[in-house]
């Protein structure tokens, strides 16, 4: 155990992360909640009266009321990621942010452009992504 704790406060890749995970999380906490509380009784009804037990009741009608508010959770926790990408290269991961310090720090232009694009392009590709794969499965769940 002590060495896990020693590991978890050194300035290396598991603060890096440990960094990353505190710092992103906190968005889809309130956006999940925000859509819990959006679904509509009638809704939540018609679960009961079908039988539902409260696992079901999560997995079959709350969850995929609140699928759009979700989406926009995971996206603000992928974004927050990619920002700490550049911020956690200060504790000495190895990683696209430490490319992108270490290039900073020279004179290549291109090279700090081409890896600044591929920060900020990563979060929309992964939006667009995510949001496909959650239209296909509404719609293979006829829920479209």
């Amino acid at each position: 155990m002590a060495a896990v704790g020693g590991d978890l406060f050194k300035v290396g890749p598991t603060a890096g992360a440990v960094a990353t995970i505190l710092f992103a999380i906190p968005p889809v906490v309130p956006m999940t909640t925000l859509g819990l509380k959006k679904v509509s009784p009638e809704v939540v009804e018609a679960g009961q009266i079908s039988g539902c037990t409260r696992w079901q009741m999560l997995r079959h009608v709350y969850l995929p009321a609140t699928r759009t508010e979700i989406l926009v959770g995971v996206n603000q926790v992928i974004m927050l990621c990619l920002a700490m990408v550049v911020l956690t290269a200060f504790t000495g991961t190895q990683d696209l942010g430490q490319e992108l310090q270490r290039t900073l720090a020279g004179t290549e232009l291109g090279k700090n452009f081409v890896l600044g694009m591929n920060v900020s392009l990563m979060t929309p590709t992964f939006d667009t992504a995510i949001s496909s794969w959650a239209e296909e499965r509404e719609k293979k769940l006829g829920l479209d």
